[in-house]
């Protein structure tokens, strides 16, 4: 079977078009921004905010560190006052990313059902995929902490062998050190991006159409990756090619706005209502480029148009 990456993408525009233009509904247009700015909200840069109150926290531990050193029990309440607010900075900042992560897991349903039924309901997706929504969760939660766990075990493992070096670009062995340890964060790096790209794509449609959970979502899919991993693989250089045409596209109309589209697009949920032809396309081209691999992977699930007709009565004899 020949896998095409252009059809399913012409497919993909085609349906965005039936359902945002044809005809426009401002009303369905927002609602299903709402869906795709929920599934989106661990996609992107969740704010600089926490980041500057890391490094407070952490320059206060810092100081109060030096001055445990320096001896004194003020400096001692100082450092246990700064471990403590720290702590709490770090437990907070980790709550309201693992939340967006649950929202995020919800939301990527409403928006995949958004594009399937072709309409903006989002309360009825919310409560209807709301198992398998939860279990898109546990999944990325705990393939998040692996991933992570294992990005610290190398860094730690560098700070390991360089530090005690002193200059680590001094010898050969240094750098060579060096190297490896980049290469495999690279590869880290790539591997979870590789898996999260397929996990949207291609599970949650799986999980969507059986009804399944993630796991078993993913023993219907890896027999089929490992088939055709070279389709795969190339489908997520064609994703990042469109990618960065996407970006050119959109930094030109922000240049062209003086940066205006750049603050607008900045905008929680604005961001989200503007780039929706995109998103709507996107998310429909992944639907037709997994379906061509066969039903068992990804159907459209019949959508019925009205309230079942109900029975008629049978006509009395002699009648027709």
């Amino acid at each position: 079977m020949t896998v095409s990456y252009t059809r399913p993408l012409r497919l993909g525009i085609a349906r965005m078009r039936s359902i945002l233009l044809s005809p426009f509904d401002l009303g369905n247009w927002l609602a299903i921004g709402f869906a795709a700015f929920l599934a989106g909200l661990m996609d992107g840069n969740m704010g600089g905010g926490g980041s500057v109150s890391d490094d407070d926290a952490l320059d206060g531990v810092r100081e109060g560190l030096e001055g445990l050193v320096s001896g004194g029990w003020e400096a001692v309440l100082a450092s246990a006052v700064a471990v403590i607010v720290a702590a709490l900075i770090v437990t907070a900042i980790l709550l309201v990313l693992t939340i967006c992560l649950w929202l995020s897991s919800r939301g990527k349903f409403m928006f995949l059902d958004t594009v399937v039924t072709g309409t903006g309901r989002v309360r009825a997706p919310w409560a209807e995929y709301r198992a398998e929504g939860n279990s898109l969760f546990r999944w990325r939660l705990g393939f998040l902490v692996a991933t992570g766990a294992a990005g610290l075990l190398v860094l730690g493992a560098a700070a390991l062998i360089l530090i005690p070096r002193g200059d680590p670009f001094e010898t050969a062995g240094s750098i060579a050190v060096f190297i490896v340890l980049l290469v495999l964060l690279l590869t880290l790096g790539l591997f979870y991006a590789f898996v999260t790209l397929l996990l949207e794509n291609f599970v949650v449609p799986v999980m969507y159409r059986r009804r399944l959970p993630a796991t078993a979502a993913w023993s219907v899919f890896l027999p089929l990756l490992k088939e055709r991993l070279a389709e795969f693989v190339l489908y997520a250089l064609f994703v990042f090619v469109l990618f960065v045409g996407v970006a050119v596209v959109v930094g030109v109309v922000g240049l062209l706005t003086c940066c205006v589209g750049f603050l607008l697009l900045a905008i929680p949920y604005v961001g989200s209502v503007l780039m929706l032809p995109v998103t709507v396309s996107y998310r429909a081209f992944s639907l037709e480029f997994l379906g061509q691999f066969g039903s068992e992977y990804w159907e459209e699930p019949r959508i019925p148009e009205g309230p079942p007709t109900p029975p008629q009565p049978p006509l009395p004899p002699g009648e027709s």
